[in-house]
């Protein structure tokens, strides 16, 4: 028997009234684990869309202030192999006392490992209407308001690009082409560059593409070269069956 502090929580509602499912995550261990291993270490809870898959990372084991108890919110996309660190909320432990969170930056390769901002649990005085604190390490963070017109800039994920975009270099700098081949050199996908285009077999692989892009500020427009439809006739043989993304005219 595993001594795992851990529960698995399953809940809904019938006929309108809540309902939970509670199981131990020792009762887990116990049916799908093989018996002759050492106990597991962590476990991870997913949801997947697509290449993209949101995770909470937990450590098993017995939770003590010296184990630093705490949940991982991460990412992995599995056709750029990126992984990305973007949240630790810690219970408390031998170096805090309190419930504290941890921002961090993303893309784990290419990103600093420490923390960007820190949020610490606490209660408000009656009568204290002031400004929650945000800490924040302002040697790698650049703090922008959230309504200073985020939804149009959220694209830029550092201060170059977000002053690149702001003046219109951002997308003059863009290269269709060269980005079409870089997407066709990753052997993991099913994107191809034929006659200067950038084309998949795979619909939904092709729109993940064309939502990047949109994600970068382009105008983008998508279909596909049906064999069948009388107006690709003027279309180049070798793009027919495939599906494409294109930059709208006057684009950039």
């Amino acid at each position: 028997m595993y001594c795992i502090n851990m529960e698995l929580k399953l809940s809904s509602n019938f006929s309108g009234k809540p309902v939970s499912v509670v199981v131990p995550i020792e009762k887990v261990i116990e049916v799908f684990w093989p018996k002759d291993e050492k106990p597991p270490i962590s476990l991870t809870v997913s949801t997947v869309l697509g290449a993209d898959s949101a995770n909470a990372e937990f450590s098993l084991g017995e939770e003590t202030k010296e184990s630093y108890p705490g949940i991982w919110l991460t990412t992995d996309n599995v056709k750029s192999h990126r992984h990305g660190s973007w949240f630790r909320l810690e219970l408390p432990n031998d170096t805090n006392d309190i419930v504290m969170g941890h921002l961090y930056a993303g893309d784990d390769d290419m990103e600093t490992d420490q923390p960007l901002a820190i949020i610490a649990d606490g209660i408000r005085a009656d009568g204290d209407e002031s400004k929650r604190i945000l800490w924040v390490d302002e040697d790698v963070t650049c703090v922008k308001s959230m309504n200073d017109d985020y939804l149009n800039r959220q694209k830029a994920i550092t201060e170059k690009q977000l002053s690149d975009l702001s003046s219109g270099i951002f997308l003059q700098n863009f290269d269709y082409i060269v980005y079409g081949k870089r997407l066709a050199s990753k052997s993991e996908n099913t994107v191809e560059f034929v006659e200067n285009t950038i084309v998949s077999h795979n619909k939904q692989e092709l729109e993940v593409v064309a939502s990047g892009m949109e994600a970068m500020g382009l105008s983008v427009e998508t279909g596909y070269y049906d064999p069948d439809d009388e107006s690709s006739v003027d279309v180049p043989k070798q793009l027919i069956g495939f599906h494409y993304v294109v930059l709208k005219k006057n684009t950039l």
